[in-house]
């Protein structure tokens, strides 16, 4: 939640259909859906494309006016909190990197499992430690 907006997911099976929502806390009205990220057509870790999405599985994170949501042994998908539009999912990219059901954030960079990421693009920081 933040301010008087409510954001949370529902359903962690991509091809069952995966729901992302605002709502206003006070009254319950849909400020915005996003049912549509479920089962897109990606390149996977290993480089091949196949039909795949986001899992939403942990604590959703905003910073600025992304809304950062954890998928479980993938890395998180970034979202645009005011429209709830697909900003980035650099899943093939970032292959095995990161994972888990927690993101942190702290200036311009989050953090997921044992890797960190530019906030802004959702690339791998090399030399990165845990560590650190």
């Amino acid at each position: 939640m933040e301010g008087d907006t409510l954001y949370f997911a529902a359903s962690i099976w991509p091809f069952m259909g995966v729901f992302i929502h605002a709502v206003d806390a006070h009254t319950g009205k849909v400020i915005w859906t996003n049912d549509g990220d479920g089962s897109i057509y990606i390149k996977q870790p290993h480089s091949a494309d196949s039909f795949a999405g986001i899992a939403p599985q942990g604590h959703l994170a905003i910073s600025g006016n992304r809304l950062f949501i954890p998928g479980g042994r993938s890395i998180p998908a970034c979202y645009d909190k005011k429209t709830g539009k697909l900003i980035y999912y650099p899943l093939n990219e970032n292959s095995k990197k990161g994972g888990g059901h927690s993101v942190m954030i702290s200036g311009s960079y989050y953090f997921n499992g044992d890797a960190a990421f530019k906030l802004d693009t959702g690339k791998f920081l090399s030399g990165f430690s845990q560590s650190l």
